[in-house]
């Protein structure tokens, strides 16, 4: 719980700061086409003490939707895990503003606790989650996600997790 409430925290203080330099933003360059990349950092809320890093590679096919591909890699001292993740990702820009609410549902490979473990072979996982994503200036947004990340078939241990994290990233 405490872990979610410092995620919460940091969410609020950049949101915050988001806020104010994205009121001198037009709000139409949140619904742009083009390519985007991105990197996270945050944590997980399973009671093993994680810190998750991921990056994002998409494309804004148009206003309201997006194609995005991530890596994740979540870890502490003993338990590691990655996934790999194609997304589809519906959204919706608030009117007269610059942020955006969305959802992300999407498929992948998971190694290690979020594949099989021991093994170093992949297994298949799914992911689901929601955001919001503010842009702060003409090719730059800040966003915060949660995700809940589980394998399709819970096989020799593998594990799932909800991954909250914040992040910013670029658009061309």
């Amino acid at each position: 719980m405490n872990k979610l409430l410092g995620v919460l925290t940091a969410l609020a203080v950049i949101s915050g700061g988001g806020l104010a330099a994205a009121q001198n933003v037009d709000p139409t360059l949140a619904d742009r086409t083009g390519v985007y990349v991105g990197g996270t950092l945050g944590t997980t809320t399973d009671d093993a003490s994680r810190i998750t890093a991921g990056a994002v590679v998409g494309y804004q096919a148009h206003r309201n939707l997006r194609l995005e591909g991530t890596y994740d890699n979540v870890w502490n001292t003993s338990r590691n895990g990655s996934v790999l993740m194609l997304n589809v990702v519906p959204q919706y820009r608030v009117p007269n503003s610059t942020l955006t609410v969305y959802g992300v549902a999407g498929a992948g490979l998971g190694w290690d606790n979020y594949g099989r473990v021991g093994s170093g072979d992949a297994a298949a996982v799914y992911n689901v989650g929601a955001g919001v994503r503010i842009a702060v200036i003409h090719s730059e947004e800040l966003v915060a996600r949660a995700r809940y990340v589980a394998p399709v078939t819970a096989e020799n241990g593998a594990q799932d997790a909800v991954l909250l994290t914040l992040g910013a990233a670029y658009r061309f």
